[in-house]
């Protein structure tokens, strides 16, 4: 039980360094060009003490937030994910002093690699995730589309969204669909769901990765569907020993969120995504591999 309890303290304390990180990154960035904007004010004749002038401010500050955010998240992803590497190579080298093995560098961060769940995937099982992101994708929009949820949950939602729509095409791709699915898999499967599993049940470790996951997304919506997709790409990374399989998922996942935002179809569309993603999750989870076994058979 002690182990247990060390390990998800350990766990969140990972996961407040990584928010904390963007939290920073987020205050030097926002902070610089909030500054230039109200010197462009001042010379432009505005003052910041007078309704006009806050009016202004206001609404160049959502735009300075919106333009920076892909930034933001690329900076502090690349930062976190240096960290947390660097963090598993030291372990490592401590472990191996520890033992009295002698390693040399290739052999250390390799070590380290397959300690994060960063371990190579075949063609197939490339190939395999793929479709299970697709599987993924379909199903939670399908159900997100088609499921009538009050209007105030979808009001919190187009606004916690709004920045991210506001973004250029090369900001939403590099710091919202590349960027998060490389750190927070490291985070959430690579460290997280790495540990738990070795002080509980896999079942248990794979729901507490996800729901924390869930949780950090903080508004409503973005919990129950990140919630599920933390289970689905917990369940494929453990049946595929890595950790790469579900930086694929999750990055089609938050690529098809950006192709897809806002559009509009019919709701037998969305019911023909549900029946899709189904499909593909069922086929990719639960069927045979090669050597004849069930794809969760090791789970």
């Amino acid at each position: 039980m002690k182990k247990a309890v060390k390990s998800v303290v350990i766990c969140l304390l990972f996961v407040a360094l990584y928010f904390g990180i963007q939290f920073v990154v987020s205050g030097v960035v926002n902070g610089v060009m909030d500054y230039q904007e109200i010197v462009k004010m001042q010379a432009e004749g505005f003052e910041i003490n007078t309704q006009e002038g806050a009016e202004e401010y206001a609404r160049r500050a959502a735009q300075v937030l919106s333009s920076t955010m892909g930034m933001v998240n690329f900076i502090a992803s690349v930062i976190a994910s240096g960290i947390f590497v660097g963090m598993a190579v030291s372990s490592r080298k401590r472990a191996a002093k520890k033992e009295g093995v002698i390693e040399n560098r290739a052999q250390r961060w390799s070590k380290a690699g397959e300690e994060l769940g960063l371990k190579k995937i075949t063609l197939r099982k490339t190939l395999l995730a793929v479709l299970a992101g697709i599987g993924m994708t379909t199903l939670i929009q399908g159900v997100l589309s088609v499921i009538p949820f009050p209007e105030w949950l979808m009001q919190s939602y187009s606004s916690a969204s709004a920045p991210i729509s506001g973004m250029n095409l090369i900001g939403q791709l590099i710091g919202i669909v590349l960027a998060p699915a490389v750190a927070e898999e490291l985070l959430f499967r690579g460290i997280v769901l790495g540990r738990l599993k070795k002080v509980m049940p896999a079942w248990a470790a794979v729901l507490l990765s996800a729901l924390l996951f869930g949780l950090v997304h903080g508004n409503l919506l973005w919990i129950c569907y990140t919630f599920v997709m933390g289970v689905l790409v917990a369940l494929i990374d453990l049946k595929y020993e890595s950790i790469l399989p579900g930086m694929i998922m999750h990055f089609i996942f938050n690529l098809s969120g950006v192709l897809m935002s806002g559009l509009m179809l019919p709701y037998v569309v969305y019911f023909g995504f549900i029946l899709i993603g189904l499909g593909c999750l069922a086929f990719t989870m639960t069927g045979r591999d090669l050597k004849g076994e069930g794809r969760l058979a090791a789970i």
